[in-house]
């Protein structure tokens, strides 16, 4: 194995625990928001957080699913609304 290829390897590694990393925070913010309410400052950070974590580890099926699940609780204004659904498209 020449350098290159272990240096390509140190990459697929760190992208893998990158990856792992963005999934368990957006299991930590999706368990903030379960015990916060939409209507405030810190439900809504954690709201922002599970689906922009999701969103960057590619999880694409769990961002809809976390955005379907968001807009359905009570306290989401239009404005918010429109936040997270512009978060989960990018």
């Amino acid at each position: 194995m020449n350098k290159l290829d272990k240096l390509n390897m140190n990459v697929t590694a760190a992208i893998g625990k990158v990856i792992d990393a963005q999934r368990e925070l957006a299991n930590a913010e999706l368990a903030i928001a379960n015990e916060t309410s939409p209507a405030s400052m810190e439900g809504r950070i954690a709201r922002r957080g599970a689906i922009m974590a999701a969103r960057d580890a590619g999880l694409d099926d769990r961002v809809k699913e976390l955005l379907k699940t968001f807009l359905a609780e009570s306290g989401v204004d239009e404005k918010f609304s429109a936040e997270l659904k512009a978060l989960a498209s990018k």
